[in-house]
């Protein structure tokens, strides 16, 4: 359900001192406004008209004058400014002046650079009428009217003339506004294990950033992060509905078959966050369906770049990927990839405390068969069961698209292949022979050894209670190993339906 709400806030952008923000919280975004003083016109068309170029004609009188004075020049790097009108006299008169307005000709001369003395120099020679072409500048007609303000005594305030300065109101203007589709949340300090002491930070997929938002306490942290991770997933579900909608049923299967992984600005390439089609809780990684749109294929964003680490399935096989190139959203972004691992060759394990490397509390591995390894956290615990979750189902889908997977190996020293089938479980080829030596069920499995090298040992259960040890050896023994793993779990999850329930 998606959720709508707003709160004051503290913000440290990094650039200026720390400043209240009103947060604001929609089902696709989330704003940030500043309060600021505007100018608010009275007249009906004023806003209109100080939006524009003027022409203003005034009637100077002869003991009287202008009534006008004047900021700013070329010397101070500014326009001449109206800094005051008058009350009463002809300036003021002609109610088309107002306290702000830039001077840009004097009876046609232009003056748009001209020092502060040479505009009163034109002022003074011009007649009895003058013609001046003006611009309004908002920001000088906030500066002019507060130094007004502060230079009156409380005991004289100032006389009240809409024609000389504008009322200051003070209004919330939005200050940056995030989409939060694809958008994800951290709590991390830039570059470090460290966690920010009620404070987070949300990054658009372009790589905006809200800066470092300060909550009062933790209960008002934990508020904000379960409503807008809840938008996050909510508008994830959306767009993968939205897709499957444009597949046919068989594609359609394979709604958790993908990750897309978006590390934190702090942390590169350390933190995996898992979307799932439903649990969208963590800003870890995300599913996807399979080829929806040609985005089955995921990015890792890195802290300054926008990176990509991914899983995508291609061909019936679940892949991981990493990306290293800028984010471009064009399609032929989410289709490059300099490193593709199947997912059924990776294992994948949650560390325990002592196992962990760093001060961060939710981490976890990727190993793949052929030695890469891949240390990666998550901001909680439930982000790291989703993205366990997420994995297994994954791995089960995969597997069951893939239904066998044969390894060349030798056995007894006679060519072979030893192949892994979901159905029929293990079973080893004489190439020679062209004949199966042996087959056993998974369930048959009771354990195995190995040398670290080739050298694999499986020990089987026999009907008589007995064990059968096969030798096999294998040159690329680690993705074998990693592979019986994921049809054992696969199996697992086809013969008991809690097994993915569970995970």
């Amino acid at each position: 359900m998606e959720e709508v709400k707003s709160g004051m806030v503290t913000l440290n952008d990094g650039k200026t001192r720390p400043q209240p923000i009103k947060l604001q919280l929609s089902s696709d975004t989330l704003t940030l406004l500043k309060e600021e003083l505007v100018p608010v016109y009275q007249e009906e068309n004023a806003n209109e008209l100080i939006n524009k170029v003027r022409e203003v004609v005034i009637q100077k009188h002869e003991k009287t004058g202008l009534g006008i004075s004047l900021k700013g020049g070329a010397e101070n790097r500014l326009p001449v400014l109206v800094s005051k009108l008058v009350p009463g006299q002809a300036a003021a008169l002609t109610g088309g002046l107002y306290v702000g307005d830039a001077i840009l000709k004097v009876n046609g001369e232009p003056c748009d650079r001209a020092s502060h003395d040479e505009v009163i120099s034109l002022l003074k020679s011009a007649g009895s009428e003058v013609t001046l072409v003006v611009k309004h500048f908002k920001p000088a007609a906030v500066f002019l009217n507060k130094d007004q303000q502060a230079g009156n005594n409380n005991n004289s305030p100032m006389e009240e003339d809409s024609s000389q300065f504008p009322r200051l109101e003070r209004q919330w203007s939005v200050y940056v506004s995030i989409p939060l589709l694809f958008a994800y949340l951290t709590r991390y300090c830039p570059g470090t294990d460290k966690l920010r002491a009620n404070a987070f930070e949300i990054v658009s997929v372009d790589g905006a950033s809200t800066g470092v938002i300060h909550c009062d306490d933790s209960h008002s942290l934990a508020d904000w992060i379960r409503a807008i991770t809840n938008n996050i997933s909510s508008l994830l579900t959306q767009m993968i509905k939205m897709s499957n909608r444009l597949l046919i049923p068989e594609e359609q299967e394979c709604e958790s078959n993908t990750f897309r992984e978006y590390t934190s600005r702090e942390c590169e390439s350390n933190t995996f966050r898992e979307y799932t089609s439903r649990e969208c809780e963590s800003n870890t990684f995300r599913e996807y369906t399979s080829r929806e749109c040609e985005s089955n294929t995921f990015r890792e964003y890195t802290s300054r770049e926008c990176e990509s680490n991914t899983f995508r399935d291609c061909d019936y096989r679940i892949q991981f990927g990493i990306f290293l190139c800028m984010l471009q959203m064009q399609t032929r972004d989410w289709v490059r990839c300099d490193t593709v691992f199947k997912l059924y060759e990776c294992m994948f394990k949650v560390l325990k405390d002592p196992e962990l490397l760093d001060d961060r509390q939710h981490s976890c591995t990727i190993q793949t068969g052929t030695g890469e390894k891949f240390y990666l956290s998550t901001d909680s615990r439930s982000d790291l069961l989703h993205l366990e979750k997420a994995w297994y189902r994954c791995n089960h889908n995969s597997i069951v698209k893939l239904k066998s997977r044969t390894f060349g190996c030798t056995w007894r020293g006679r060519l072979s292949g030893l192949t892994l089938d979901l159905e029929a479980g293990f079973s080893l080829y004489d190439s020679d022979t062209k004949s199966y030596k042996w087959v056993y069920k998974f369930s048959r499995l009771k354990g195995s050894s190995d040398d670290g090298k080739s050298k694999l040992k499986l020990h089987f259960s026999t009907e008589t209670s007995g064990v059968e040890v096969r030798e096999v050896e294998c040159t690329n023994l680690q993705t074998l190993l990693f592979s019986i793993h994921a049809f054992l779990s696969a199996k697992l999850a086809s013969v008991d339906p809690a097994f993915l329930t569970n995970y």
